[in-house]
């Protein structure tokens, strides 16, 4: 399953999905989707994690800098 966001909204019948809803299609249909501009590859936020001391060095120097020690 791809998890694709589409660009433009679908309605079928009673059932209508809004531009910008992720929905998640087997590889083959989410490729026909992507290819005619219909949605994109919705890829998941990844967050950017660094070393816990990197974060108390950074904030300490930024107390010396301010004079807040």
């Amino acid at each position: 399953m791809v998890s694709i966001r589409l660009l433009l909204p679908l309605r079928y019948d009673h059932i209508s999905l809004g531009a910008g809803t992720i929905i998640a299609l087997s590889r083959e249909d989410a490729q026909k989707l992507i290819a005619t501009g219909i949605a994109e590859m919705a890829e998941p936020e990844r967050a950017v994690i660094e070393p816990q001391e990197t974060r108390v060095r950074r904030n300490y120097s930024r107390r010396a800098d301010h004079g807040n020690l």
